[in-house]
């Protein structure tokens, strides 16, 4: 009896030692539950790479991120001026998104991943040219609450990034595959802007996707057509002539099915005009549907060297 009674007297004063301390250890073990909880689902990164994509898995997953180390070693470290104007798209895009940067740069974080609300959106693309920011995002626009609308304004065509004619003559095509449809999605090219001023804007429009269809792309097939533009701006019209009558006759010894369009701007009439250059965005389709694009562009080379030492690359 007595070893009985000696076991049950420690539990009594747990017990009550517990039912006194309840109230604070309670919400105590909920902040650290949640704390655990937040450093267990959060995703981890280090450097500048795949900074796009890194940022709309975040959102897209609903997971807080975290990226450090971004240009720690270089002379100019953190995030870029284009890299926060891609963050302060996403800010546009969702609703509840909190990202943060902190002082030097070099630590990104979103701690709250919002949703994408959709509707009419406006954003100054700077950095890069509009390609870059519309081939991050179009990810996450396909999952909005309702059809997009996105206007961007900023450079539309040159060396470096993935311009808006590939956009909507292969991306659309290749994103219309996934059941993006009715109404499929589009690039509306309104004005061409070359560097490095690129006063250019284009429209983006893509509805509500309710599920994510398979595809099968491994087979390339053969090449049986092949379409392109020839783009000019404040430049003589013979030019843009000339390069697609040259490209049309490089394809036509391979196969009949070619045609290269022209398109020549000369240029705004009030405001500051848009800077001079021309290019050649050619795709092709195969028998299997498969979508192949490349593209080059003639920009002045003083506006090459303007751009913070990133030199012209060849999709």
């Amino acid at each position: 009896g007595g070893c009985c009674g000696q076991r049950s007297a420690p539990s009594r004063r747990r017990q009550s030692g517990d039912a006194a301390e309840r109230p604070s250890d309670r919400r105590s073990r909920r902040a650290r539950h949640a704390a655990c909880v937040s450093r267990a689902t959060m995703l981890r990164f280090e450097g500048a790479q795949m900074f796009r994509s890194r940022m709309v898995a975040s959102i897209l997953s609903n997971r807080p991120m975290l990226i450090k180390g971004i240009r720690e070693l270089s002379e100019t470290p953190g995030v870029t001026d284009y890299e926060v104007c891609f963050a302060q798209l996403l800010d546009k895009l969702t609703n509840g998104t909190t990202i943060t940067i902190n002082s030097t740069g070099t630590t990104v974080s979103v701690s709250k991943p919002g949703y994408v609300i959709g509707g009419s959106i406006e954003h100054q693309c700077e950095g890069r040219s509009v390609g870059y920011f519309l081939e991050g995002v179009m990810p996450l626009c396909l999952f909005a609450k309702e059809p997009i609308q996105l206007t961007l304004t900023g450079i539309t065509n040159d060396e470096v990034d993935i311009s808006v004619d590939l956009l909507k003559t292969v991306t659309m095509r290749v994103l219309s595959r996934f059941g993006v449809s009715d109404p499929y999605p589009s690039v509306e090219v309104i004005e061409r802007g070359l560097p490095p001023h690129g006063k250019g804007k284009i429209v983006f429009s893509c509805p509500v996707l309710r599920e994510l269809k398979p595809i099968n792309l491994t087979d390339p097939g053969f090449v049986r057509k092949v379409r392109g533009v020839a783009y000019g701006v404040r430049i003589s019209p013979q030019l843009t002539n000339r390069m697609a009558s040259t490209a049309r006759g490089v394809f036509n010894k391979l196969l009949p099915d070619v045609y290269i369009n022209t398109d020549h701007f000369k240029g705004r009439d009030l405001g500051m005009p848009s800077d001079p250059g021309y290019g050649l965005a050619i795709f092709s389709e195969s028998t299997t549907g498969c979508f192949l694009g490349s593209k080059r562009a003639a920009i002045r080379q003083s506006a090459v060297s303007r751009e913070n030492g990133r030199g012209p690359r060849a999709e």
